[in-house]
């Protein structure tokens, strides 16, 4: 102090660094007892969840990072200062097994599986599959498809659905003992009519709406059959048995014609041939006459009642009906003076069969008088 020559000492600024090792501050009563005056003054923190702090007494101290920051490459802050590998399961890495749900613990990462039966992609696919013990498997693997249904077939497993396709009704499928398959895919006796041929061809039955067989019926006129031999030889069903029919069986219409030119000649009468497939055969002939003269001859058939088909060489059939059908035939030397006509008939048919020689002509085409 100049006036009296005393030494004192005069406080610094309040903030004025006062010690170096370590760093200390001024405060404001003039003692070097601050740590800090921001946190910069503050030594770094060693982990980097960690922040320094100055408070308001210039001590030092240390704040946490919010929880969920990231501390590294794999890690996060979990908001108590330390780095970790997880705050929660939405941090864990995805394994690439849709069978393991992601589960942090402690701040560790781990996968624990889900539940047997979930649906799941298997890996390296598209393909679904369900989740047994943690790994995602074929939905199909060790699936076998049997319904145990003999009237359907199996068509195999897709996406662990086991699928089948029902057999055709009337086919056998894997029914036992001679059975069918039904609509119902259930196995019975019969379907559809076929189902019920004994091979018999002179017995007919039908299946019934229970599906069953109905009696076996004996074909009468009304369900005619053409022939019920193997071999396709004349044959006829009666009584439900098939019979052969010998060629004496056959009628046959012998129509005798005079030589001269207006000579006719009619006959009549009526057959019956229940089955449709006899054949009888009308035969027109001239009586005497010189045998070197050609001669035309004018057939006429008529079929008062009943059905008949008029089979004629190079003519296309005729049905035979009430209206006239004519031929009309020249007989050369060598025929033995006669020609020919077949009718196959069914049913009953009354005929009427006339002939006319019409006219007579040499062997050069001139026309002369029948003699």
């Amino acid at each position: 102090d100049p006036t009296d020559g005393s030494c004192t000492n005069q406080a610094l600024s309040a903030g004025s660094q006062c010690a170096d090792t370590p760093a200390q501050w001024c405060d404001a009563d003039g003692g070097c007892t601050l740590d800090c005056l921001q946190a910069n003054d503050c030594p770094p923190s060693l982990s980097a969840c960690e922040t320094p702090r100055c408070d308001a007494e210039g001590s030092c101290g240390t704040d946490f990072v919010s929880a969920g920051t990231p501390c590294d490459a794999t890690g996060v802050c979990n908001g108590s200062g330390a780095c970790v590998e997880c705050v929660d399961a939405d941090d864990c890495a995805d394994d690439g097994n849709s069978c393991t749900k992601a589960v942090c613990n402690a701040g560790v990462c781990s996968a624990t599986p889900l539940a047997n039966g979930v649906t799941c992609l298997i890996s390296g696919t598209q393909e679904a599959g369900l989740c047994d013990g943690g790994t995602c498997v074929d939905v199909c693997s060790g699936v076998v498809c049997d319904d145990g249904n003999p009237c359907t077939v199996d068509s195999g497993c897709d996406d662990g659905v086991c699928s089948a396709t029902n057999v055709t009704p009337g086919d056998r499928g894997e029914c036992a003992n001679g059975l069918f398959c039904t609509a119902s895919q259930t196995c019975s006796e019969c379907a559809i009519r076929s189902n019920c041929d004994t091979g018999n061809p002179c017995t007919d039955s039908d299946c019934r709406a229970d599906n069953t067989c109905a009696p076996e019926e004996a074909l009468t006129e009304d369900r005619p059959t053409n022939s019920c031999l193997p071999d396709n030889a004349r044959s006829a069903c009666i009584e439900g048995a098939c019979q052969p029919m010998a060629p004496e069986d056959l009628a046959e219409i012998a129509l005798v014609v005079g030589p001269s030119a207006g000579d006719t000649n009619t006959l009549q009468g009526e057959v019956s041939r229940p089955y449709g497939d006899a054949q009888d055969g009308i035969l027109v002939s001239v009586q005497g006459g010189a045998p070197i003269i050609r001669r035309r001859l004018e057939v006429r058939v008529r079929c008062e009642q009943g059905t008949a088909l008029l089979i004629v060489p190079g003519l296309l059939p005729r049905s035979c009906t009430t209206q006239t059908e004519t031929f009309n035939f020249t007989l050369f030397p060598g025929d033995e003076g006669s020609v020919g006509l077949t009718a196959t008939v069914e049913g009953l048919v009354k005929w009427e069969v006339s002939a006319e020689v019409t006219a007579c002509f040499n062997l050069d085409g001139s026309s002369i008088p029948c003699v």
